[in-house]
Parts: structure tokens; sequence; C-alpha cells
């Protein structure tokens, strides 16, 4: 066998890699090299202990003091540029609250239903108008000519819906000339009404979303690799079974809980799903709808490595009427799986050139932003005013509740404590008065 030659850490991440070392290679070593071996490991994971404690630290010891052009940021800098981590301060177009809404629901692949007061007054009337109900074909609908439905129209999750989209606006008896005009809002309500499972439900699954679609492509391709990195970290093997389980049938790489055979709980990290562009500078993408693409995804320990490092100085902000944005970001744009900040507790995948991909980017489609909404402030402020005033009554209504129970179970006290109650009382008042004497 090729004897393998390990003279720095570089050497060591490249022969490490689950890509072209796995435990065949390990088994076929002579003992020298896996001493060899074994040594850097530790060596290296021990390193990146001291390197994630130290940025920690800095972050909480000095947070006062980061400041761009102060010592103390420059320091943490050096830190996270060993860590493979990059800070930038970009340019970028804020993002309405209608088009985070649908990029939310093409993540999550599921939506809640709107406010009423949100919807347009055509698209209510034809609703509520029985008389309308399939008064128009599916056929009939040109989506096209819907501002608002371009802009859902960039995620390919929605574009194969449409044909749903369609039955159920010819259900509602919505006027076609009508799409021009209709909001985000309204086809917010028309998706809810086609996909709720019930009458009453207020979310409706409409797809498998970005998210639980890349978490199940990422368990397919990389199950080994990822498990052996989460066993050389210290995850109890039956989470690892179970976590891989929800991965598998659910998409699912969090929210989960895991228990011996004596009922106590497993403990396990927390594994979230993590935008590398984050949702918020969707602008900068050149695209918006290819923000829940596959390349822009990546799976990370939430603690510390998503919550408490890679958002710790996400912050917006205006200088000289520009809106800028700070934020950090993995210098290895085609990580999938941090697993801690040595690139070998981490994965990556060039999903650019992934078929799916190219195909995913080439049928995404522009738009001029000209798309509709109801979700102005001033119907915002009535809807939160109405809701002070509801839930001022709901304190009301339960105070009440509350005073009407304590009185049914004085009343419901037998007559004997009622009576030694009150001869308690009298003995009282006979002690005080004869004091008083």
């Amino acid at each position: 066998m090729e004897e393998y030659k390990l003279e720095s850490y570089d050497d060591y991440i490249n022969f490490i890699k689950p890509a072209n070392f796995d435990e065949a290679d390990f088994a076929a070593m002579t003992k020298s090299e896996k001493i060899k071996i074994l040594k850097l490991k530790k060596k290296l994971f021990n390193n990146e202990k001291e390197l994630t404690k130290e940025i920690l630290k800095t972050f909480e010891s000095k947070r006062n003091k980061l400041k761009k052009g102060k010592k103390e940021f420059d320091e943490l800098l050096s830190l996270l540029d060993k860590a493979g981590i990059e800070f930038k301060t970009q340019e970028f177009n804020s993002l309405t609250r209608a088009e985070k809404r649908v990029i939310r629901m093409d993540y999550y692949g599921s939506t809640t239903k709107p406010d009423p007061e949100l919807l347009s007054d055509f698209y209510s009337r034809a609703c509520k108008n029985p008389g309308n109900k399939n008064r128009y074909k599916p056929e009939d609908y040109d989506l096209s000519t819907s501002p608002s439905w371009l802009l859902f129209r960039q995620f390919k999750n929605f574009r194969n819906i449409e044909t749903r989209v369609k039955r159920q606006l010819s259900e509602s008896g919505v006027n076609p000339q009508d799409l021009k005009n209709m909001a985000v809002e309204d086809y917010t309500d028309v998706i809810h009404n086609q996909f709720k499972r019930a009458e009453d439900d207020e979310n409706a699954p409409m797809f498998l979303g970005a998210k639980y679609s890349f978490v199940k492509d990422f368990i397919k391709n990389f199950e080994k690799p990822f498990v052996k990195i989460l066993e050389d970290v210290g995850v109890d093997k039956r989470y690892i079974k179970e976590l891989v389980k929800n991965m598998k049938s659910k998409g699912m790489s969090e929210n989960f809980r895991v228990f011996d055979e004596n009922g106590i709980e497993i403990k396990g990290p927390r594994i979230s799903v993590h935008h590398k562009i984050a949702v918020n500078e969707a602008n900068s993408k050149s695209k918006m709808g290819e923000i829940n693409l596959f390349e822009n995804l990546c799976l990370c320990i939430d603690d510390p490595y998503h919550g408490k490092i890679i958002h710790r100085l996400d912050k917006s902000l205006n200088e000289n009427g520009r809106l800028m944005r700070n934020s950090m970001a993995f210098k290895n744009k085609n990580v999938v799986f941090v697993g801690g900040l040595s690139p070998i507790q981490q994965l990556d995948y060039d999903y650019t050139n992934d078929p799916r991909t190219k195909r995913a980017q080439n049928n995404v489609f522009y738009y001029d932003g000209s798309f509709i909404t109801n979700d102005t402030e001033e119907l915002r402020e009535k809807i939160a005013a109405r809701k002070i005033m509801e839930n001022i009554e709901k304190e009301k209504s339960d105070h009440a509740a509350r005073r009407a129970e304590r009185f049914n179970k004085n009343e419901q006290k037998p007559k004997e404590q009622k009576s030694l109650a009150k001869a308690r009382f009298s003995i009282q008042s006979l002690r005080k008065s004869m004091r008083r004497r």
C-alpha cells in the first residue's frame, strides 16, 4: 500500500475528507500510520475547541467595544478568519413584508390563513357570494396577467401548483378580469383555502418546502460522513440514529426528542438549516427566487455555531441615506454542513454544478416588483388595536369567571363548615371586646 505523508494540517484535511477517505482506508494502514492520523486529528479537534472558546469569549467580554476601526474588532476579525468566516458590510434593498411572506411559504411549504381585514374588497365579496361559485372555468384564468402572482411564480413550488390555484379561483368565483388587481394576501387566502385539510385549519401544508427538501437530499447523499462527524464531536449514537431517521422520513433535523429505555431524555445538538445569503439580503441575489435553492442552504449545529457565532454581528444600519447590512458568512461557499469550525468537521458540495440546480435556475422568472399588497401600516394598526380590545375583553371575562368560581365554591361548602366559621368569628369578636374592657 502507498505510504501517506502527512506533514501539515492541510495534508491531513485533504486526506481525511470523506470524499477520499473512509474506514476501509484507515483499516488498511499500518499501526504507525494510524497513530499519526489519530494524533493529528486530536490536535486539530483541540485547536477547534480553543478557537471556538476564544471567539465566544471575545463576543462576550468585548461586545461594547466591537466597533469597526477599533483594535478589539480587528482582533475578532483575525479570529473569525482563522475559523473560515468572513465579515462583510454591504448595501442592500430591504424586502417588503409580502416578499418575505412568499419566501417563507416556499421555505416551509405551508401557509397560515391571512387576516380577513387584509383581503381586497372585491375578492371578499366574490368569496361570500355563493352564486359566483364555478361561474368561471379554471382555464379562464391567465395568471401571467397578475403582477402579484409573478412574485409567487419566481419559485418552482408555486409554479407547480398553478393548476390548483386556478381551480380555487374558479370555486371562489373571482372574475378573471380582476386578476390584475389581486393582492398577495388574496392569493395567500386562495392557496390556504385550496390546501387546508379541515374547514377550521389555521395552517395549510402545500408542498414539501425547500427546508425539508434540502434536509432529505442532504441525508440521502451524506449520511455516512455526517454521522461520522457527529460521533467525532461526541454525540450519543442513539440520538444520531433518531436524528437520521427524522431527516429521512420528515426532512426534519430539529424539534424532536429521544429517550432511553428508562425514559430519561438523551440530549443532542439542535441542527438548523441556515441561509448562506440571508432572507433579508435576498435582493442581493440576481434573482429572488434563488434564495431557497439548495446552493444557498446548509445545515449547522445551532449552539454555538449558528446561533452564537454566524449571526452574532447581523445588523441593519443607515449610512448617509444608504441602507447597509452587517453580516458574516462562511468562506467556503459550497459548505453543506457545519459541525464545527475545523474543515474536518464540515462537509461541502457544489450544488451550482448539480443538474437539478441548473434546471431550477433556468426556470426562475424575473419580475419588476410591481405586485399589489393590502398589507398597509394603517390596516396593521387597526388590526393591532382590535386585538388589544379583544385581549381587554378576554381579561374582563376571565376575571368575572374567576369571581363566579370563587362564589360557587363558597356556596357549595357544607352548612356545618359555615356554622363553624361563624362560631369562630363570634369567639374572636368576644375576645376582642373583653380585652378592651
